[in-house]
């Protein structure tokens, strides 16, 4: 929905339309008084490497598939280990 204002107003806004994502909008845009807006900044899913389930470290050790998160290491789990990780 957009206002007077030409400004878009929802009462949901969503980001990441991965898998839980796009469930989750699916679910809520099930009711027709609610407006959900789903936000992606992903690329496509076409690349070979994305689709191949055998594959699935290889996307996470691309430049340009992965935005270069690392997570950081939790008190008292897996001490000092890093792991990057793309969905931080």
């Amino acid at each position: 929905m957009k206002n007077s204002k030409n400004e878009l107003i929802a009462d949901y806004v969503i980001v990441g339309a991965g898998s839980a994502g796009c469930v989750l909008a699916g679910r809520l845009s099930e009711d027709p008084n609610c407006s959900v807006i789903l936000i992606e900044a992903g690329g496509s899913d076409k690349n070979l490497i994305v689709q191949m389930p055998s594959a699935f470290y290889l996307p996470m050790q691309s430049k340009t598939l992965n935005w270069g998160y690392v997570a950081e290491p939790e008190p008292n789990i897996c001490l000092l280990y890093t792991s990057p990780s793309p969905r931080d």
